[in-house]
């Protein structure tokens, strides 16, 4: 669609959002814990260590696959945002559906970019880290029961022949930012409760994950809202570029001005 964009949607098909920062610093791994632990614990009130602590901690440092795999999961039962934090690693999660309950996205400009930026930049300053390796912002959204090359912008179109089904992936350097974007019309999505499957649906997924690679800490440090707003803008953008007005329709766009 062309501009201007819907400032927001009243019925959004965001499953996920993801903001993840990878880290450099030069504390040992066996102390982050006690230094970031004091600064979330009333933001996440509950905890579980993943499977990687089951490794041992020289195979973990060694082993490049492993190097940026969160090691716990950080959560407050109540909200659809969770964190999760590695040696190197520190990535927040909005979820759409948890435990068989489904979670409103509460919004990036009134809720989320504030709590990430805020909670973000403290952690940084009590784990004292010596450079901020990438910036990853990635959302997911998935489109019920949609035929995705009926509804979106890029034409995957042959002579004389019909398309089956897309799965495509794509890149835009934005500035200095890298889009990349994911377009598939033949997803899944399965939701288990308890191993039980609850939720499974049929349709399309636009997926688009944005990077960006700081080259100065303490820039980065200073400007931190700025910069995740400048790719949460330009990921939205590219979201609403891809898709046609008539699909834009069906989530309820509200436009700046709309009566709420």
């Amino acid at each position: 669609m062309e501009k201007p964009y819907p400032k927001s949607l009243n019925n959004p098909p965001l499953l996920e959002m993801i903001v993840e920062f990878r880290f450099v610093t030069s504390l040992p791994e066996e102390a982050l814990f006690g230094l970031y632990y004091p600064v979330i614990k009333e933001q996440f009130s509950s905890y579980t260590p993943l499977p990687i602590m089951n490794i041992p901690l020289e195979v973990r440092r060694t082993d490049p696959a492993l190097r940026h795999q969160p090691q716990y999961h950080f959560f407050n039962p109540k909200d659809s945002i969770s964190l999760l934090i590695g040696s190197k690693t520190l990535t927040f999660k909005y979820e759409r559906f948890i435990d068989g309950d489904e979670y409103a996205y509460k919004g990036w400009k009134n809720h989320i970019a504030k709590f990430i930026s805020k909670l973000a930049k403290r952690i940084f300053q009590v784990i004292e880290i010596n450079e901020i390796e990438r910036i990853g912002m990635r959302y997911i959204d998935f489109l019920d029961n949609i035929k995705l090359q009926e509804y979106i912008t890029p034409s995957f179109n042959f002579p004389n022949r019909g398309l089956e089904r897309i799965q495509i992936t794509c890149s835009i350097k934005e500035d200095e930012i890298l889009h990349t974007i994911n377009l598939s019309d033949s997803a899944e999505f399965k939701h288990f409760v308890n191993n039980n499957l609850e939720i499974h649906k049929q349709g399309s997924l636009i997926d688009i994950d944005s990077e960006y690679q700081p080259k100065d800490k303490d820039n980065f440090l200073e400007n931190i809202d700025n910069i995740l707003t400048q790719m949460h803008d330009g990921n939205k953008n590219l979201f609403y570029e891809i898709m046609k007005n008539d699909l834009v329709e069906m989530y309820k766009p509200i436009y700046e001005g709309d009566d709420q």
